[in-house]
This record gives structure tokens, C-alpha cells and sequence, in this order.
């Protein structure tokens, strides 16, 4: 039957219709290859992520260059602690704003990004400044070693942060405390002790997250001008609505003392305590620490 000439007509008919059908279907699923590889293509493209910025950068000069990664806002600028207005952005060809500052004295600043009129940590720096009222973004501008707030080359304490149930006020609270380098809790040396309440609107890491006063503390020791002590930083309000309303609270600004009765007043010989405000001139920025420092000294 397949040597039978009209079989091997028909089959000859049969497979030169089908040739062409598959040509086609061949360059279909060609032409479909080539599509979905380019779309493919595309869409890895769109899912990288842009290269991450640098911000902040601290220059030789001790300027500071911020950015801010923002293609579709129409205006950003920067608000830097004790400049008394915005420092207005630029934005580039990539949709990334920048603004580079004056040269600035070496300290901390803390600093907000204001996008088209809302205030926003800056996202390419972990360190923020803690605050009840407003938190920020900071900025670390180094000075010489004779900076007392900048780390050297000493021995250092720890820092143990503690929690606890008020009985007093009936909220959850923590305190943080200074040990000095070579503490052993289990010894028999005794230290003094120098209670530090903060501000208003700070929290209990303000001391040493923004007044750097266990860096301090390590290079006063170190040099001999302070005494090896331990430092206490409690949580200094005493309401429980203080997280929300710091005003309803009780704090201690800079200046003021509490008040112990008159027979507790020749224990108060033994036992500092030290206060800081909220809002310095900016003649006085660094006299803060400086405070602090000198009462070390006479610890």
C-alpha cells in the first residue's frame, strides 16, 4: 500500500502542506523567544535599585555634603541645628538633591530633611538623635583629640541600660548606667555616684547618645582630672503621659537643683547631680559639655 503510486502521491501532497505551517509556527515561537527575553531584560533593569547615596559626607574642610534621593518632589531643603534657616537642595539629572554646607565646628548636629514641606529622617544615615518632641537625623563633624567628647585612644567603661517597673508612677521605664573601666561588680572598691537628669524632651540615653558623657567621663579618668565613679541617667519624668506630653512631666532644665529636705542636705555632699536644658545659643553649643566636664572635675 505505501509502494502504490496514488499513496505516494498523496503523501507527497501531505507533507509539502505541512512545510510551510511549521515554517511559520518555527519563526512564531522565534519572534516570541525574542520578546519575552526583552521584556525580561527590562523588567531586571527596572528592579535594580539605585546605587546608594552617601549622606552625610564630612569633608577635610569640615563641610558637609546631605543628600537626598527624591525624583518627583518639587522642593527639599535641610534644617541643621543652630542655622536659624533651611539650607535649600538642588536637585540633579537623577532626581538626587544635594546641598553642601559651610565649614562647621566640630560637634554633633542634628538635622531634618524637609520634602515638600514634610520633616524626614535622612534614610542613608543610621544615627539619629533621640527626642520626645522631634527626633533627627546627625551628623558627627570631628575635631582634635582635645575635644573631650571626641573617643581616644584610653581605656573605656560600659554603658548597662536597665529596665524597671515604677512603683511611683506605674509605667515601664529604664535608666541607663557608667561604669569606669576596670568596674568589678563583685569587688570591694568603692566609687561615688553622679545622678544625671536630662532635659526637656530628652529620654534617658540623652547623656550618652547626644552628650557623649561617658566619652567624656573616659578621657577625664584617663588623664587623672576625674575620679573613676559611677554615673546613673534615669528617665526624669514623673508622669506616666511624659512619652506624649513631656510639659506634664517633671524635669529638671538647665540651672535648677532639687530641693532636699534639711536633713538630707549633708548626704546631697556626697551626691551630684547635674542637670541640662534644652535650647542653647549657638555661642554656647559646646559650653554644654564643657559644664559638664569642669563638674566632673570636682567630683
Amino acid at each position: 500500500m505505501l509502494y502504490h503510486p496514488s499513496a505516494r502521491a498523496r503523501g507527497s501532497r501531505g507533507f509539502n502542506e505541512r512545510a510551510p505551517q511549521r515554517g511559520t509556527m518555527k519563526r512564531t515561537f522565534f519572534v516570541l523567544a525574542i520578546l519575552l527575553m526583552a521584556f525580561m531584560a527590562d523588567t531586571a533593569l527596572a528592579q535594580t535599585p539605585p546605587p546608594p547615596l552617601i549622606s552625610p559626607e564630612v569633608h577635610a574642610d569640615k563641610s558637609v555634603t546631605l543628600r537626598f534621593r527624591a525624583p518627583n518632589d518639587k522642593e527639599v531643603a535641610v534644617s541643621l541645628e543652630g542655622v536659624p534657616k533651611p539650607f535649600p537642595m538642588q536637585k540633579d539629572d537623577l532626581g538626587v538633591w544635594s546641598v553642601t554646607t559651610n565649614p562647621l565646628a566640630p560637634d554633633y548636629y542634628g538635622y531634618t530633611i524637609i520634602a515638600d514641606g514634610v520633616g524626614m529622617f535622612d534614610p542613608s544615615n543610621h544615627a539619629v538623635k533621640p527626642n520626645f518632641l522631634g527626633r533627627s537625623s546627625i551628623v558627627h563633624v570631628p575635631g582634635p583629640a582635645s575635644l573631650s567628647w571626641e573617643t581616644g585612644n584610653v581605656p573605656h567603661g560600659e554603658i548597662h541600660h536597665h529596665f524597671y517597673k515604677s512603683g511611683v508612677v506605674g509605667d515601664d521605664r529604664d535608666f541607663y548606667v557608667y561604669t569606669p573601666p576596670g568596674y568589678d561588680p563583685r569587688g570591694k572598691q568603692t566609687y561615688p555616684v553622679l545622678y544625671l537628669l536630662h532635659g526637656f524632651s530628652d529620654d534617658a540615653s540623652a547623656w550618652t547618645a547626644v552628650g557623649r558623657a561617658n566619652v567624656i567621663l573616659d578621657n577625664l579618668i584617663a588623664q587623672g582630672k576625674a575620679k573613676p565613679m559611677l554615673v546613673v541617667m534615669p528617665l526624669g519624668y514623673g508622669a506616666p503621659a511624659h512619652r506624649s506630653h513631656p510639659a506634664r512631666g517633671i524635669s529638671l532644665s538647665g540651672g535648677q537643683r532639687p530641693r532636699l529636705p534639711r536633713h538630707r542636705r549633708p548626704f546631697h555632699g556626697r551626691l551630684r547631680i547635674f542637670a541640662d536644658g534644652l535650647e542653647y545659643p549657638e555661642s554656647i553649643r559646646l559650653d554644654r559639655r564643657f559644664q559638664l566636664r569642669r563638674h566632673l572635675r570636682r567630683v
